[in-house]
């Protein structure tokens, strides 16, 4: 299991994760537009997930989509943008009730397997998106 003071990942043994992004670990940051870094909404890897005995079996947990953001007279394309700004996902959703500010395009999540051609559904968190990368390699370990 990956512990930090800030969140936990509960990784099954025989598993491996690595996070790119340090912001996934914490947890009022969960949201996919901390994530958002490319302009054309190319895929930004946040973690992957490595099965231990065979690494060319993983999963990983990518940001995609372009984001636009209008907070009052700022434009929000990207996440040094966002987090230079606002400071975590409560922030982020009561300025959005208030109206201050407004999601005209965002990002999400989805995860891509070593061995699948498609996506997945979009998850709306980190968490959830580490949750079902795990459910699909076991599930293709499973399957094997």
């Amino acid at each position: 299991m990956i512990t930090t003071e800030k969140i936990k990942y509960e990784v099954p043994e025989g598993y491996r994760l690595e996070i790119y992004d340090q912001e996934a670990l914490e947890p009022n940051k969960q949201d996919s537009a901390w994530y958002t870094v490319y302009p054309d909404g190319s895929a930004y890897a946040v973690m992957r997930i490595f099965k231990v005995n065979n690494e060319s079996v993983f999963a990983t947990v990518n940001c995609v989509g372009e984001m636009r953001i209008q907070y009052g007279d700022r434009t929000i394309r990207y996440q040094e943008d966002i987090r230079e700004l606002i400071n975590d996902d409560t922030e982020l959703e009561q300025l959005q009730e208030s109206g201050k500010l407004e999601f005209h395009n965002n990002s999400w999540f989805e995860v891509w397997t070593n061995d699948a051609d498609e996506y997945t559904e979009p998850c709306h968190s980190v968490q959830e998106c580490f949750d079902y990368a795990i459910e699909i390699l076991k599930e293709q370990e499973v399957n094997a």
